[in-house]
C-alpha cells in the first residue's frame, strides 16, 4: 500500500469528525453554554483515545510475555530484581 494511500486513510476519517462535529454544533447548539459542552465533549472523547491507544499495546505485550512465561519465572525474575536493589 502506498503511502498517500495510508496518509488518506488516516486523514479523511479525522476530517469527517471535524465536519460531523462543526455541522452539529451550527445546526442544533444556539446558546453557547451548550455549544462549549458538546464540543468539549467530542474533545475529551479524542484525548482519552490518543492517550489510551498507546496502553493498548503495552497492555497486550504484557499478557503475550505473561503467557510465554511461568509463574516460577516471574517470581525468580522478582527476586534477582529486588536482591539488587
Amino acid at each position: 500500500m502506498s503511502p498517500q494511500i495510508k496518509t488518506t486513510a488516516v486523514v479523511i476519517p479525522v476530517l469527517l469528525m471535524f465536519v460531523i462535529t462543526s455541522a452539529i454544533s451550527v445546526l442544533v447548539f444556539h446558546n453557547h453554554h451548550n455549544w462549549k459542552e458538546f464540543v468539549g465533549s467530542v474533545g475529551l472523547v479524542a484525548c482519552v483515545a490518543m492517550y489510551g491507544s498507546p496502553l493498548v499495546v503495552v497492555v497486550s505485550t504484557q499478557l503475550y510475555i505473561l503467557n510465554r512465561q511461568t509463574i516460577r519465572s516471574i517470581i525468580y525474575d522478582l527476586y534477582v530484581v529486588c536482591n539488587y536493589i
